[in-house]
């Protein structure tokens, strides 16, 4: 939307805050000077001439009654103002979805003690989270810093922070070992380190792993190794778990059977070993499995087909043997289907040119004969279906963060 049809909404926002947040008119020195402020600052938001996205800070920090900062999606640059710190009552600050550079003000939260969540994703900062960043902020429930340029370590006081239930990071360039007491929080329902790279380390045993609301948990595209953490286990209100590309070395848990919540499971691009568990048929809700570029050996298990609400899954890239379990057919939300460098063999199945939401095809690199079914899917011009053989067409599936796991947990 337009600044022009942003800017009413957000003045009403700053009007109901100063008036929530100031006190009865006995006391009207200070209402009159957060009224002015305000006041002063909407006839910045009215100029026609934009300067709002270039020049956002200047009255800010006198709204020092202010408990309401959502200033999300507009075109606001430069670096954070150090006077939001001032800025001692909020309870929200969102700044995301905008152009803001530079590093994070050291002390910006040093006296925000009633602030519940800071959101800073999608923005192009930079630099370090202070180590104390949070430790004046008792009361935070929700971080979002994502898509960002931040580096470093994460502040082993975040997982100082006992009301916390939103943690996200994901898309950054952090490094080193998460701090392990995160792993032991009561209310955390979502924990996003994905596609950081050069986080590293083993997840805890279960003995000191307790994250009873998790919801999301996502660690793919780091460096952790060791096992698979069977504290998930006991996560029974997880729907999206993915651990793809690390340097996990496990077989792939029989214990995720037993999570009756679960959508998305990616284990991709680790060392994954064994069988593909037969019990995966009881996860009814899944809606996408991903255990592609592994070591895994034997058939593809026929009660696969049992989970009906499967849209996405990719199995490429294993050892998998055997022919394409005829009970796949029970898959009619199949989207994407990605079987290719195996050693699978028969023929392709004519079931396949039924699957009305079919777009993506790998069946490259097996040992399929016979031809490719007709009619159907097979007709859609959008569908890629790759050949059963060496094919020149050959892509790869889309992992399941570009295609599903834009869910909101918030």
């Amino acid at each position: 939307p337009s600044m022009s049809t942003r800017i009413p909404i957000f003045v009403l926002v700053l009007l109901s805050a100063v008036s929530a947040s100031s006190p009865s008119p006995i006391n009207g020195n200070g209402s009159d000077i957060d009224l002015a402020a305000l006041l002063a600052f909407k006839v910045q938001l009215a100029d026609p001439l934009h300067i709002l996205a270039d020049n956002w800070t200047t009255k800010l920090g006198r709204l020092r009654r202010l408990r309401y900062l959502r200033l999300m999606g507009n075109r606001f640059s430069d670096s954070i103002p150090t006077t939001l710190g001032n800025l001692t009552r909020l309870v929200s600050l969102r700044l995301g979805h905008n152009e803001l550079s530079g590093q994070i003000p050291p002390q910006m939260l040093a006296h925000m003690h009633n602030l519940k969540e800071i959101v800073l994703n999608q923005n192009e900062l930079i630099g370090q989270i202070p180590s104390y960043f949070f430790n004046n902020t008792p009361s935070m429930a929700s971080i979002d810093f994502g898509n960002n340029s931040l580096s470093g370590p994460i502040p082993q006081a975040v997982a100082s922070l006992s009301m916390l239930e939103f943690f996200s990071v994901q898309y950054n360039q952090f490094s080193g070992l998460l701090p392990q007491a995160m792993f032991n929080m009561s209310k955390l329902r979502v924990m996003a380190f994905e596609e950081c790279a050069n986080l590293t380390g083993m997840i805890p045993s279960n003995q000191s792993f307790s994250l009873p609301m998790l919801q999301l948990f996502t660690l793919a595209g780091n460096k952790f190794a060791g096992r698979f953490p069977i504290g998930l286990a006991s996560c029974q209100y997880l729907q999206t778990l993915d651990l793809s590309d690390n340097s996990f070395v496990d077989v792939v848990p029989t214990w995720l059977a037993k999570l009756p919540k679960l959508r998305v499971l990616d284990f991709g691009s680790n060392n994954l070993t064994g069988f593909i568990p037969v019990a995966f048929s009881n996860l009814t809700s899944l809606n996408a499995l991903a255990l592609d570029n592994g070591n895994l050996k034997g058939e593809i298990p026929p009660n696969l087909g049992h989970i009906h609400e499967l849209s996405y899954l990719n199995l490429a890239s294993n050892q998998l043997t055997g022919s394409i379990p005829g009970t796949l057919e029970k898959l009619k939300s199949l989207a994407s289907l990605d079987l290719s460098f195996n050693s699978l063999s028969g023929t392709i199945p004519i079931f396949l040119a039924k699957f009305t939401y079919l777009i993506i095809l790998n069946l490259s690199f097996n040992s399929l004969a016979g031809q490719i079914p007709e009619g159907g899917c097979f007709l859609k011009p959008h569908l890629a279906v790759l050949d059963w053989e060496c094919s020149s067409m050959w892509s790869p599936a889309p992992r399941i963060s570009t295609m599903l796991r834009q869910i909101s947990l918030k």
